[in-house]
């Protein structure tokens, strides 16, 4: 038997689920993300939790069904976007992802919008970004 496997790394949780090739689910597994809230208006997550550990739970718990690994033939990952989650170069993060819901770069927003003429909001990454390396 062939199975496709999908993946949902969302804001408040990560999904999952195993389906064969007809599309009939053959399991599927959740586990509830957290964000973390450290002042009014900002909103992050713990990258290493959030965005590895409860993925590769979730993947876990879909290969207790039975499922032989080498038969899943195709993997879709999706995800929550836009998120700035800064790592140092080997890719281990350095502070936790500041997601789209956080207000914390509304000063950002309006200079970047001033300086190039366009119009932002504040859910994009540049002004997540001029906030992270001024902060």
């Amino acid at each position: 038997m062939n199975y496709l496997l999908g993946i949902d790394i969302g804001t408040t949780g990560v999904k999952g689920v195993v389906v064969d090739v007809n599309g009939n689910q053959i399991a599927s597994s959740y586990i509830e993300n957290s964000c973390i809230f450290p002042r009014p208006g900002h909103v992050e997550v713990d990258i290493w939790q959030n965005w590895w550990e409860n993925p590769a739970q979730v993947i876990r718990d879909l290969l207790r069904e039975d499922i032989d690994p080498k038969n899943i033939k195709a993997i879709g990952v999706c995800g929550l976007y836009p998120a700035f989650g800064p790592t140092d170069e080997k890719g281990t993060p350095i502070a936790n992802a500041i997601i789209y819901s956080d207000n914390r770069s509304f000063k950002e927003v309006y200079e970047v919008n001033e300086k190039e003429g366009l119009q932002l909001s504040n859910e994009e990454l540049t002004p997540k970004l001029i906030w992270f390396l001024r902060h």
